[in-house]
C-alpha cells in the first residue's frame, strides 16, 4: 500500500466528486478578518478603504471561501469556475498571485492563501458568512425567502434531535420496516468484563457474538505500550499483538475473519506527545489480521505502509475493502478514503454532499454512517451503497462517538462534554441510553454487542495527585490519588485555592484554605474549565456545555451560557455583562466577546489563538506555532514580546511579566518568567520531576500541578436484567 502525504487521487475522480458552487453561495457577501469581501460588486474592503478585484480573481476567492476546510486543486478551480475553456493552471496561478497581491496591498503582508506542493490552494484565513438574519438585510427578497427556509428546516431538525419528531430528507427511503428496533436502551445491571490489570479499553465485539478484541495498555520504561487480546465466552485471552505505541482503532471484517487495528506513534526523533497546542504528527500503520478461531491461530498478517496525518476511524466496505477518514497533514481537512486490500488501490471518496468535513465513518452492509462537521455544527449522515444522502440530522456537540446499533435501526452515541448516551434513528427521533452507573466514571468507545441486549463500554476511573510545589523544591500533597481532581487555581494572594474534584459520586468545586477543604458546590455535568480572576470574589467555570459564574460572597451558582459551542470561559465582567471567551471553530481557536445581554459575540483575534489568560481587565495570548506574546487593544492584538517561546504554556500573568512552560503535558520545563519591560526570559522555579502538568503559579506560593499516570480503567459490560447480564457475561 502506498500511503503518504500529499498523495492526490487521480484527477478525473477528483473533478468527479465536487459539489458546484451555487450562484446564491457565490454573492453572499463575507468577511476575511475585518476585510469585507463583496462578490457582487468585485470589491475587497477593509475601513474606508477598498480595491477591486477582476471577476474570475473574486470568483476563485469566493470559491476558496466556500470551500475553506480543505485544500482545492488548480484542476478543480479550472474546472469549476472556467467551465469548459481550455486553460492551463498557469492562469489559476496568475489569479492566486492577483488575489494576494490586492490583499497585502490592503492589509499589509500576510498569508491569506496556503500553497500546499502538488495539491492545490486552501484559504488559511477563517471566512466569516453573515448570520441569516444578516444576510436578508442586503440580499434580494428570493435570498431572503430560501434563508428563512432553510432557518426552519434547521429549527425542525434540532427539535426533532431533542424531541424525537421524526422528520425526513424528501426522498428518502423509510427503512423501519427493514430494521426493527431489537435492542434495549436502560440497563440496570454492570460487571467487569476485564480487571486484571486495570489498563484495559476499546471492547470491539466479534459480529458471531462470541467473543470481543479489547486493548491493554501498560506504562513502562520505555512508554506507553499497548496489547491487543482477543476474549472468549469463558473468559480466555488470546494475546495477538504489542505494539511499542497505542492502537487506537479496531474494527472486525464483515465475516468476522479478519481485524484490522491501526498503531498510533510519533516518528523517531520527536518527543512521546506533542508540545501544548502543537497540533498532532503521528505515525499510522495499519495492521490486518487474519485468524483461525477453532484453533486460536493467527494465519496471516498484513502491515499496510505508514500515513503521516492523522486516521480518525476506520471500518470495512467489504471482506476485501477498508474504509477510514484520515488527513494528510496537521492543516488539511479529514476526507474518506477506500483501499482495496488485493488490488493495493486506494482511491478518495467523493464529498459529503452537505459539504461538511467527515470525522467518523462506520459502515453497516454497505450503508454508511458519517459523523461530519462543520465549524461548530455537527451531524450524522447515513448514506446508501452508492454513497447517496438518505438522511441527514444534527447531534449537539462536535464531541462525540458513534457506533452502529446492531440491528440497524440507527446509530448510538456518546457526548463527551455531558457524559451523555442516546441512539439516534434513521428517522431523527432520540432515545435516551440510561446506565445506572457510578457518576465517578468517565466512559469512552460504547458497543452494543450483537444481540442488542447489553453494552460494552471503556469505564475510566481516573485519580490524581493534586500538588504544590513550593519555590524552595518541597511538594505538598493537597488531595490524594483517591480522586479525580483538575483545574486547581490560586487567589490572587495565594492563600487559597479551588480545585475541581470528581468525588462521591459528583461533580464537586472545593476550596483549601490552610487546613480547611471546603465544597462550594456540586456540578450535574463534568467540569471541563475553571478560572479564578485576579482579585474577584467569583469563579468561572465551563460545565458539560454551560458557563457558570459562581460568588463566593452569595455562595451560589449561576449560568451565564447555556450552550457555549466550543466555548471556554477566559473573563467576565458583571457591571457590563460582557464574558469573554476563546471558541474553536473548525480547527481555529480564537477570543471572542459576548454580551450578555443582548446576545451578540464579536470575534477579536482571527488565526489560531494557543494559551490565552486575562489579568487586569486585559487579555494576553499567543498564536500556535508562533514566537511571541500578544495582548487586546482597541486597535486589535498588539504584540508585546517577541521571545517568548512558541507553543508556551502560560500559567499566570501579573503586573510587568508572565509564567509559563513549554514543552508538553507529562513533559514540562522549569516554570520561566518573561519580563515585558526587558523582554528577557529567566527561570522561577526549578523542575525535579517532568511529568506532571502544571494548572498555576503563584510568586510567593510556587507550581499547582498534577503527577502525570496511566489511569486506571476497565472495560464494563451492562446489560438490561441480571439474566440476560449473566448470559453475556
Amino acid at each position: 500500500m502506498t500511503v503518504a502525504a500529499g498523495l492526490t487521487p487521480p484527477s478525473q475522480t477528483l473533478n468527479d466528486r465536487i459539489a458546484a458552487v451555487t450562484s446564491a453561495d457565490e454573492r453572499q457577501n463575507f468577511y476575511l478578518d475585518e476585510i469585507l469581501v463583496s462578490p457582487q460588486h468585485n470589491r475587497v474592503a477593509l475601513g474606508e478603504r477598498s480595491l477591486r478585484l477582476q471577476p474570475k480573481v473574486m470568483a476563485v476567492l469566493a470559491y476558496l471561501a466556500q470551500h475553506q476546510e480543505r485544500v482545492i486543486s488548480a484542476e478543480e478551480l479550472m474546472d469549476q469556475l472556467w467551465k469548459g475553456r481550455v486553460v492551463t493552471p498557469s492562469s489559476v496561478q496568475k489569479s492566486i498571485n492577483s488575489l494576494r497581491s490586492t490583499l497585502a496591498e490592503l492589509a499589509g503582508e500576510r498569508e491569506f492563501v496556503a500553497h500546499f506542493s502538488k495539491r492545490g490552494y486552501q484559504l488559511v484565513v477563517p471566512a466569516r458568512f453573515p448570520e441569516p438574519q444578516q444576510a436578508s438585510l442586503t440580499v434580494p427578497g428570493k435570498r431572503s425567502g430560501r434563508v428563512a427556509a432553510w432557518i426552519a428546516v434547521c429549527v425542525l431538525m434540532t427539535v426533532a434531535v431533542f424531541t424525537g419528531i421524526r422528520l425526513w430528507v424528501p426522498g428518502a427511503p423509510v427503512p423501519e420496516d427493514k430494521w426493527p428496533r431489537l435492542h434495549v436502551t436502560e440497563f440496570r445491571f454492570s460487571g467487569g468484563f476485564t480487571s486484571d490489570i486495570g489498563h484495559e479499553r476499546s471492547a470491539e465485539p466479534h459480529p458471531d457474538g462470541e467473543r470481543v478484541a479489547y486493548v491493554r495498555d501498560t506504562d513502562g520504561q520505555e512508554g506507553l505500550q499497548s496489547q491487543i487480546l482477543i476474549r472468549d465466552r469463558e473468559g480466555r485471552d488470546w494475546p495477538l499483538a504489542s505494539a511499542d505505541g497505542s492502537w487506537v482503532n479496531l474494527a472486525w471484517s464483515p465475516s468476522g475473519r479478519n481485524l484490522v487495528a491501526v498503531e498510533m506513534r510519533r516518528a523517531e526523533g520527536l518527543p512521546p506527545s506533542p508540545a501544548y497546542y502543537e497540533k498532532p504528527n503521528y505515525l499510522y500503520s495499519f495492521h490486518i489480521f487474519t485468524l483461525d478461531f477453532s484453533g486460536r491461530r493467527l494465519l496471516e498478517k498484513n502491515l499496510l505502509s505508514q500515513w503521516q496525518g492523522a486516521i480518525e476511524s476506520v471500518t470495512w466496505w467489504d471482506e476485501n475493502t477498508l474504509e477510514f477518514v484520515a488527513s494528510q497533514g496537521p492543516d488539511s481537512a479529514s476526507e474518506r478514503y477506500r483501499y482495496v486490500i488485493a488490488e493495493q488501490q486506494l482511491s478518495m471518496l467523493n464529498p459529503l454532499d452537505s459539504g461538511y468535513s467527515p470525522q467518523q465513518n462506520l459502515v453497516r452492509e454497505k450503508i454508511s454512517a458519517v459523523l461530519s462537521r462543520r465549524g461548530n455544527k455537527a451531524q450524522v449522515e447515513f448514506l446508501d451503497p452508492g454513497q447517496k444522502r438518505l438522511a441527514a440530522w444534527p447531534v449537539p456537540s462536535t464531541h462525540v462517538e458513534i457506533s452502529w446499533i446492531p440491528d440497524g435501526s440507527g446509530v448510538l452515541i456518546l457526548e463527551k462534554d455531558t457524559a451523555e448516551l442516546y441512539a439516534l434513528y434513521w428517522d431523527g427521533s432520540v432515545t435516551p441510553v440510561r446506565l445506572h452507573r457510578d457518576q465517578v466514571l468517565s466512559l469512552s468507545y460504547p458497543r452494543y454487542r450483537q444481540n442488542g441486549q447489553s453494552l460494552l463500554v471503556s469505564a475510566i476511573a481516573a485519580k490524581t495527585h493534586l500538588q504544590r510545589i513550593a519555590l524552595d523544591g518541597q511538594s505538598q500533597v493537597l488531595s490524594s490519588d483517591a480522586f479525580y481532581n483538575s483545574f486547581p487555581r490560586f487567589s490572587a494572594d495565594g492563600e487559597t485555592l479551588v480545585f475541581a474534584s470528581l468525588r462521591d459520586g459528583q461533580q464537586q468545586i472545593r476550596s483549601l484554605r490552610g487546613e480547611i477543604e471546603e465544597l462550594l458546590l456540586t456540578a450535574d455535568k463534568p467540569v471541563t474549565r475553571m478560572i479564578w480572576p485576579d482579585g474577584q470574589d467569583f469563579l468561572l467555570y465551563k460545565s458539560g456545555r454551560a458557563i457558570w459564574v459562581y460568588s463566593f460572597s452569595e455562595r451560589t451558582p449561576r449560568r451565564l451560557l447555556e450552550r457555549t459551542a466550543g466555548a471556554d470561559p477566559l473573563a467576565y465582567d458583571p457591571g457590563s455583562q460582557q464574558l469573554w471567551v476563546t471558541k474553536q471553530t473548525g480547527d481555529a481557536r480564537n477570543i471572542w466577546l459576548i454580551n450578555l445581554q443582548s446576545r451578540l459575540e464579536k470575534q477579536l483575534t482571527f488565526g489560531a489563538v494557543a494559551s490565552a489568560l486575562a489579568h487586569d481587565k486585559g487579555m494576553y495570548f499567543q498564536y500556535r506555532g508562533q514566537h511571541g506574546l500578544w495582548t487586546l487593544s482597541d486597535e486589535g492584538p498588539q504584540q508585546v514580546s517577541a521571545n517568548l517561546p512558541n507553543n508556551s504554556q502560560l500559567l499566570r500573568v501579573v503586573s510587568g511579566g508572565v509564567y509559563f512552560v513549554v514543552g508538553g503535558p507529562c513533559r514540562e520545563s522549569a516554570v520561566q518568567y518573561l519580563d515585558l519591560s526587558t523582554d528577557t526570559i529567566t527561570i522561577a522555579a526549578e523542575r525535579i520531576d517532568n511529568k506532571v502538568i502544571s494548572h498555576d503559579f503563584h510568586p510567593h506560593q510556587g507550581t499547582l500541578q498534577l503527577r502525570c499516570e496511566l489511569p486506571e480503567s476497565n472495560i464494563l459490560e451492562w446489560a438490561a436484567d441480571g439474566r440476560e447480564f449473566r448470559k453475556s457475561g
